[in-house]
């Protein structure tokens, strides 16, 4: 019994690293892609507030399937939920 208790920890402590996720914290430089329903936008830009559902960023760059613009000096607010890929530009 000592020695199932002893591999059972030991497994836990060799996956615990592997469960580390990065979350996105406030001054995180990111690329967001959120689903628009005919197209994906993405948006480059620095987190500016995470709160109530929305991340929201001091916006620098958008693109849609048209093509990429640089953002206007703006803060845009996005809701978690349509978030289909975040990227860190670290």
């Amino acid at each position: 019994m000592e020695m199932l208790k002893m591999v059972l920890l030991l497994s836990v402590l060799l996956l615990l690293p592997a469960a580390n996720a990065r979350l996105p914290q406030v001054g995180d430089h990111v690329g967001v892609a959120v689903n628009t329903g005919t197209a994906i936008t993405t948006y480059q830009g620095e987190i500016t507030d995470i709160k109530d559902g929305l991340l929201c960023l001091k916006l620098e760059a958008f693109g849609t399937s048209k093509g990429t613009s640089p953002g206007e000096d703006r803060d845009i607010c996005v809701g978690i939920g349509s978030i289909n890929l975040l990227s860190w530009y670290d």
